[in-house]
């Protein structure tokens, strides 16, 4: 598994707001266990860690979406990319 840190909402290196993101690879058809996820999100301990999927070729997005803080989940999105 690689964590990529990534800082958002700026232009520069070490400035914006940093977040942890996680490309799954797409060989299953849903995500980790939410448990796993939380775990995860704890370990990096940002504001924001994101998992993002690849779906299925053909549909309306190309990438499902979910995000945790280090203590809760957020909601569930799809992102056309």
């Amino acid at each position: 598994m690689r964590i990529r840190i990534v800082d958002a909402f700026t232009d520069r290196p070490f400035g914006g707001n940093p977040a942890g993101v996680l490309l799954l690879d797409g060989s299953e058809d849903r995500f980790p266990p939410d448990a796993w996820l939380q775990q995860v999100a704890a370990e990096v301990n940002l504001s924001e860690t994101a998992f993002a999927r690849p779906l299925p070729p053909g549909g309306d997005a190309d990438w499902a979406l979910r995000w945790f803080t280090p203590t809760a989940s957020g909601s569930r999105a799809t992102a056309r990319c």
